[in-house]
């Protein structure tokens, strides 16, 4: 899983425990050196976290480089899957996957203790709000070395083969001595029913 999304950003989870895929993404999020949801963002999210505004959240991840974009689009979905299905509050997987996801800006004991609960309270939000945020956002774009291959143009009719002959009818084989010769087109005489008995 962990090498599919460092790869591609995203992976197919279909058939996957989702215990295993939740602690894989935290604890490969947990060990980048810089957070989906970087340093340069942090205090933005402290302030939308603070004001609940949902304008704010959009434009953070608007912001956001497109690959970190698509990776954090595939985590809140997930998320919010989770989420919506009971198995944990929106909350509770902000405080596991808040710390993985950001990064606090003072390096003060007390103040990244007052800056991480803010944080959290951003991914919390995020989490609830995944939907409305990632469905607003404008499209990603494709890469400028994306080319799409191209469709094999139409064969007109004129240049078309021209459809099989059908091989000719094989003569009948030659009839036995003092045998009448039977036509293949000619059918079998068909079996008579059997007379019926009286009792």
């Amino acid at each position: 899983i962990r090498a599919q999304f460092e790869r591609t950003g995203n992976c197919d989870v279909s058939t996957t425990d989702l215990a295993v895929v939740y602690c894989t993404l935290k604890e490969h999020f947990s060990n980048m050196r810089i957070g989906l949801i970087s340093d340069n963002h942090s205090k933005s999210l402290m302030s939308a976290a603070d004001s609940q505004n949902i304008g704010e959240l959009k434009s953070i991840v608007s912001s956001l480089s497109d690959d970190n974009y698509a990776k954090l689009e595939q985590v809140l979905g997930l998320l919010g899957e989770v989420s919506r299905n009971g198995t944990a509050s929106a909350e509770k997987l902000a405080h596991s996957f808040g710390p993985a996801l950001t990064r606090t800006v003072s390096t003060n004991p007390m103040e990244v203790f007052q800056e991480m609960k803010k944080l959290n309270k951003g991914v919390e939000l995020l989490i609830e709000n995944y939907v409305a945020i990632y469905d607003e956002s404008p499209p990603q774009q494709l890469p400028a070395n994306f080319s799409r291959p191209p469709i094999p143009a139409a064969v007109p009719p004129s240049a078309r083969p021209p459809p099989a002959t059908p091989p000719p009818a094989r003569p009948p084989p030659p009839a036995a001595p003092g045998q009448a010769p039977v036509s293949p087109a000619t059918p079998p005489p068909a079996t008579p029913p059997p007379v019926a008995r009286p009792p």
